[in-house]
């Protein structure tokens, strides 16, 4: 599975580093993580985030689920924000 890595790190000016990783689970994907933080900047290192990586293949080519509804599936009316309930 792919991990994205965000890590906050900076004294004065906050800074983000993102790392890509491959693993077979959060903890495993944590561990390689750590491994890959330059020298410099884990000292400095205040937060550190893990998620899943996006599925850009799914997401550049209009996978259907990513989609919002639309007003005429019973998704928000773009006027009024309110949604349509059809049966």
């Amino acid at each position: 599975m792919d991990y994205q890595v965000t890590i906050r790190y900076g004294k004065k000016t906050m800074r983000y580093l993102s790392l890509a990783v491959e693993a077979p689970d959060a903890p495993t994907a944590l561990r390689k993580a750590a491994d890959e933080i330059p020298e410099e900047v884990i000292s400095e290192v205040d937060i550190v985030e893990l998620r899943k990586a996006p599925d850009y293949d799914k997401t550049l080519h209009g996978n259907e689920d990513s989609s919002p509804p639309r007003e005429e599936d019973g998704g928000p009316d773009r006027r009024t924000g309110s949604a349509h309930l059809t049966r």
